[in-house]
Parts: structure tokens; sequence; C-alpha cells
């Protein structure tokens, strides 16, 4: 999967995220303008890096009781 799919930002818009974490995998990947307009809207802020660190960020957020999702892409050799 290149990047996101509407059908996935749904499932973000239909929780109580207020921070999406956007792991692109070995490297740092922005999403879509397009994509983003729906988050800003929506009043997700987004956060775009490699997967290792959108993991670390995630856990971090987490364990400080915000409300984050994430999505996470894996390469294959990663």
């Amino acid at each position: 999967m290149e990047g996101m799919e509407p059908k996935h930002a749904n499932l973000i818009f239909d929780s109580d995220c207020e921070i999406l974490i956007w792991g692109s995998g070995r490297t740092q990947k922005m999403l879509s303008p397009q994509v983003l307009i729906g988050f800003f809207n929506k009043g997700i802020g987004v956060e775009s890096m490699d997967t290792a660190a959108a993991c670390r960020t995630f856990n971090i957020l987490r364990n400080e009781g915000r409300k984050v999702s994430a999505i996470f892409l894996l390469d294959e050799n990663l």
C-alpha cells in the first residue's frame, strides 16, 4: 500500500482520537494534502514519521494518557 485510503481514515474519524501517528515504513513519507484536510477538518492532528520513530512516539503519547491512534506501514526488511 503506497498510502492511506479513505476507508482507513474513516476508522480514525469514528474514534475519539486527537492525534494520528503515521508510520510510513523505513523512510518518512507525508500523507497527501487531500487526506490531511480530512483530519484537520475533524480536529485530528497528524504526525508523519518513519515507522520505528512512530512506534516510539505512540508509546510515549499513550503513556501520557493522550487519545492517540497510529497506522504503521511495514517494509519487508524493517
